[in-house]
């Protein structure tokens, strides 16, 4: 009899054991691999800071995974633009347990031309999943710059700036020396640069090799420029 009850019990350990290492098993079995996706596949961004802008980017997982994970993202070859308008490190990171993740991209304000629409295409490694980026950078100051380099003639110069009810706003002439740099602020509205002279002949270049500029310094914006033009040359812009 006590041969017989070892072998009874020897058997039920056995079999606890292997509806165990079964029941183990099919818990690993029913860990799924998540699939990846961009939360948002297209989204446009202006840049008007100095500061550049921080762009969140954000990764969801189908469901949830036992350990932190490493979500690879490539920039497309699609991608118009340089490397240099943006930062990111190219990784996010989904916690164990969430599903979802973010990462920065810095753009960069300096780096970015003026008014020029560019994209930022971005691909998950090994997933035809995609996200494209619209960005351009505008800049706003009400500063304006007026560069004068005169031609031989300098007191047959003149000019002025005309708001959108023709009244002068700011104005100068007859002018002795070689150049002069004059700082303006003007309020939001809608203006008429328009630069004079008397003989009708401009500043360029039959005497001497006379220009002019005006710009937005901040913004590094040229609202005007020349310099060979006959009895006037006028330019309409808007602030900011």
């Amino acid at each position: 009899m006590k041969i017989k009850n070892i072998y009874f019990l020897l058997t039920i350990l056995f079999l606890g054991i292997t509806f165990s290492s079964c029941d183990i098993n099919n818990k690993e079995e029913l860990i799924e691999n998540p699939i990846d996706s961009f939360k948002s596949t297209s989204t446009s961004l202006i840049i008007d800071s100095p500061e550049g802008l921080v762009y969140d980017l954000i990764v969801e997982a189908s469901t949830t995974y036992p350990a932190d994970r490493y979500v690879e993202v490539e920039v497309s070859d699609e991608s118009i633009g340089s490397r240099m308008d943006y930062s990111f490190t190219g990784a996010i990171v989904i916690k164990a347990g969430e599903t979802s993740g973010t990462t920065p991209i810095k753009f960069n304000f300096e780096s970015i031309p003026l008014d020029v629409q560019r994209s930022l295409v971005l691909k998950i490694a090994g997933n035809p999943d995609e996200v494209i980026i619209d960005y351009k950078k505008v800049c706003f100051s009400n500063d304006i710059h007026l560069n004068i380099v005169f031609d031989l003639f300098p007191e047959e110069t003149s000019w002025q700036i005309q708001d959108s009810s023709s009244a002068v706003v700011a104005s100068g002439g007859a002018y002795s020396g070689q150049e002069i740099n004059i700082d303006m602020t003007l309020p939001d509205g809608t203006y008429t640069f328009t630069i004079n002279d008397a003989y009708g002949d401009g500043m360029c270049c039959a005497w001497g090799n006379g220009s002019y500029s005006l710009t937005v310094p901040f913004c590094s914006k040229i609202i005007a420029q020349g310099g060979a033009f006959g009895l006037f040359e006028s330019t309409e812009f808007s602030l900011p």
